[in-house]
């Protein structure tokens, strides 16, 4: 054990010295905001949360955007993290129909995983072509027909281009940002999501200013809920924090000079699990991994000293990628529109649409259409697809998962659109 913490420790030390002779890509600084701000302007807590994170999508595209040649305009793109889908939905709806400066034009959409196949697969063809932006074919970004189309169109000097996303773009997803506005959950998702911050471009200069912007308190937090850096997050009833004040959690003066891996992967000497949300992070995967009295079956130490791996015990404990109860329905063409329709278990369609009941079509407004960074159109998707037949190619890229929690499917509602994805109501 002495030798492989030696070992360790060099591979750390090392891994950090290359981190910091590398120019600092991203510096993040904290964004103000309190329920008792939202209380002081009458706001409710969703809208309030909107106004500040319009706020600061307007400060950092002051900083950070590029000047389109054609056009003379200021054009910046940005990512906006949510830890949930339904917020994430409800805050898209939000901008879009927000007020902005006069000379200020935004184009928006909500990206999450539930969305039907071919619908998402059309938004992420899209965002990796636009947001591949290494030196030599940023150009290609601006160029990009779809993005030289809303330019055209724009009359405004400052065009800014925001993704409103979950936590599904933090890993996996090959983006270059401009910059980033953060509704906080853990500090990992702080390093995962500054990786799609000039992703593939190198700075010419020092960054004279900060391109992320991480809120002062999250939705939870501002809502007053006991536990708020959770799903997704390590806190937890047995570990809790003693503030969800993101300026009492973190090293504000280490974030402003460099965010990096560096507090995520060196553990310090003495933790301080319940005043730092890095400490909490370290504290609770070192009680997953080194809780030595449990011996069961759902234990790391249960598993090596003991007999569990020759059962089958310890995958009923810790499942590998356990995810929540879903219901998969397929959204069909019926009488000249779509439905989504259910399988039973030998593939055969049950009814004439889903028998629970839980989906019916929203609705944009003419200024949500307007706004929309990109309008997907589900029929001409599926007539442009490989299947020649419309029912065939409903069938084959027309899924969607429902998500249950669990629940009787009959007790749940969903609303669903085309451009903004499911949601439970």
């Amino acid at each position: 054990m002495a030798v492989y913490q030696t070992a360790h420790q060099k591979f750390i030390n090392k891994r950090n010295q290359h981190l910091q002779k590398q120019t600092a890509k991203r510096k993040a600084t904290i964004f103000d905001c309190s329920p008792e701000q939202a209380k002081e302007q009458n706001l409710t807590i969703e809208d309030y949360f909107a106004q500040i994170i319009q706020a600061a999508i307007i400060e950092k595209h002051q900083q950070h955007h590029l000047v389109d040649i054609a056009t003379g305009k200021h054009v910046s793109f940005g990512v906006v993290r949510v830890a949930n889908i339904k917020p994430c939905i409800a805050l898209t709806r939000k901008l879009l129909n927000a007020k902005w400066p006069e000379n200020t034009e935004i184009r928006a959409m909500a990206y999450h995983s539930q969305q039907v196949l071919i619908m998402r697969n059309e938004q992420e063809k899209h965002l990796d072509s636009v947001l591949k932006r290494t030196a030599t074919n940023t150009k290609h970004t601006l160029n990009n027909p779809q993005i030289r189309a809303h330019l055209k169109a724009i009359d405004a000097p400052n065009v800014i281009f925001i993704l409103v996303a979950t936590p599904v773009e933090e890993v996996g997803r090959d983006h270059d940002f401009d910059w980033a506005v953060v509704e906080p959950s853990s500090y990992r998702s702080f390093i995962q999501l500054a990786g799609r911050i000039m992703r593939h471009r190198e700075l010419a200069s020092a960054l004279a200013a900060s391109n992320m912007a991480l809120l002062q308190f999250n939705l939870k937090g501002l809502n007053g809920k006991d536990v708020v850096f959770n799903r997704p997050g390590y806190e937890s009833n047995e570990n809790r924090l003693v503030t969800h004040d993101l300026k009492q959690l973190v090293d504000i003066e280490a974030m402003a000079t460099r965010l990096d891996a560096t507090a995520r992967i060196t553990k310090p000497e003495t933790l301080q699990p319940k005043n730092s949300l890095v400490d909490l992070e370290h504290h609770c995967i070192q009680q997953l991994l080194t809780h030595y009295s449990q011996q069961g079956p759902e234990s790391l130490s249960g598993w090596i000293t003991s007999c569990w791996w020759l059962t089958g015990e310890p995958q009923q404990y810790v499942q590998f990628r356990k995810g929540t109860p879903e219901l998969t329905l397929f959204l069909i063409p019926e009488d000249d529109s779509f439905k989504f329709k259910e399988k039973d278990r030998w593939g055969e369609w049950i009814g004439k649409e889903s028998a629970y009941g839980i989906v019916h079509e929203e609705h944009l407004t003419e200024l949500e259409k307007q706004r929309l960074w990109l309008w997907r159109d589900y029929r001409v998707l599926l007539e442009n697809s490989p299947k020649s037949d419309l029912q065939e190619a409903a069938q084959a890229y027309g899924e969607a998962n429902f998500p249950t929690y669990g629940k009787n499917p009959n007790d749940l509602k969903y609303s669903y659109s085309s451009q903004f994805g499911l949601q439970e109501t």
